[in-house]
C-alpha cells in the first residue's frame, strides 16, 4: 500500500504524508487544489477530501 500510494501521489505532483494501515486503502498527501484535482481523476481513487479535524463525543 505504501508504495503505490507514494506513486499515486507522484503522479499527481504531491507529496505523501502518511498511509493509514488500520483502515482500508487509506493515505494523506500534500497537495494543491490542482495536484488534488489531478489525483481525484485518477481511476483507482475513489474520493479525495480536504484536511479536516474530527472529534468523537464522550
Amino acid at each position: 500500500m505504501a508504495a503505490w500510494s507514494e506513486q499515486i501521489v507522484a503522479q499527481a505532483g504531491g507529496t505523501l504524508d502518511s498511509v493509514f494501515v488500520h483502515v482500508p486503502q487509506g493515505f494523506a498527501a500534500t497537495l494543491t487544489e490542482a495536484e488534488a484535482v489531478n489525483l481525484a481523476a485518477h481511476p483507482d481513487i475513489l474520493d479525495v477530501e480536504q484536511d479536516q479535524r474530527v472529534e468523537l463525543d464522550d
